[in-house]
């Protein structure tokens, strides 16, 4: 019968069998099975960004935990989810909604394919300047400019087919006594101005010293500060309706693109003429 010599591997395998104490063969088999632990005591304990991700989790817990702890506020939540997505589906199913790539306004212009032909923007030479484009209708924004456009809506309304109505900025504006929306009445210069713009027209926006009712019936809309470009806005924005058809048009445009904003002759009168297609 033939012996076969102990090797290192049968002494580890009855160490295991016996349940001896720990050897360096057991050391080795006891790092080998709790490799993975030793591995998971040493790894770092996550980073900070672990823990942001881990957040959605923590708050839908916590946001159960207290619904099912207060049943009365999660089915007052559950109704007014409920309730969000049926006026959600109401309103997309029953408001029309603009179409994409569809026009319902034509904003062109003739002028728009030759204002690039434009050599010079600005009156001293150059195109570096606060000159504005006199093709695209601007509002201006403040409180007190809007609520004036709607005064000149109003008027419109009063009266839409007076002899001649006055659009432009400054001196059109003092025509009924108001500078920037203000009503200046009160003041000797300003006065005077309403007194003899009264005398001359039946004015239809304010009062008239005119005592011929036969007379010119006239309305002034002018505001303070308006360029080309803002005074084309309030045409298009309510200051021309289709009922609205005086017999004549006198504009008082271009002193603010000149003088405020160094526009151009070529530039200043484009959005004249720009105003004048609009009408």
């Amino acid at each position: 019968m033939t012996t076969r010599a102990v090797t290192d591997e049968d002494t580890d395998l009855h160490d295991l069998l016996e349940g001896g104490e720990s050897s360096a063969s057991t050391q080795k088999y006891s790092n080998y099975y709790n490799r993975d632990k030793a591995r998971s005591r040493n790894a770092p304990s996550g980073s900070a960004f672990s823990a942001f991700l881990r957040l959605p989790e923590l708050m839908c817990y916590f946001l159960t935990s207290f619904l099912l702890n207060n049943p009365l506020i999660g089915k007052i939540s559950v109704l007014a989810f409920l309730a969000m997505i049926l006026f959600s589906l109401l309103a997309v199913t029953t408001n029309k909604t603009q179409q994409i790539g569809v026009i319902n306004y034509d904003f062109s212009s003739k002028y728009d394919l030759n204002i690039g032909k434009i050599n010079r923007w600005c009156v001293d030479g150059g195109n570096d300047c606060e000159c504005p484009d006199p093709l695209t209708p601007t509002p201006r924004l403040h409180k007190q400019w809007f609520n004036s456009v709607k005064i000149h809506r109003e008027y419109v309304e009063k009266v839409p087919n007076p002899d001649i109505v006055f659009v432009g900025q400054t001196v059109v504006e003092a025509l009924n006594a108001r500078i920037n929306g203000h009503d200046m009445s009160e003041n000797a210069f300003f006065g005077k101005v309403q007194h003899d713009f009264g005398r001359k027209f039946q004015v239809t926006a304010g009062p008239t010293t005119n005592p011929d009712e036969n007379a010119i019936t006239a309305t002034a809309m002018g505001l303070t500060g308006d360029h080309s470009s803002n005074v084309l806005w309030r045409l298009m924005n309510g200051e021309l309706p289709e009922t609205f058809n005086p017999s004549v048009w006198w504009l008082v445009v271009g002193m603010e693109d000149v003088g405020r904003y160094g526009c151009s002759e070529e530039i200043t009168t484009m959005g004249v003429m720009r105003i004048v297609e609009e009408i």
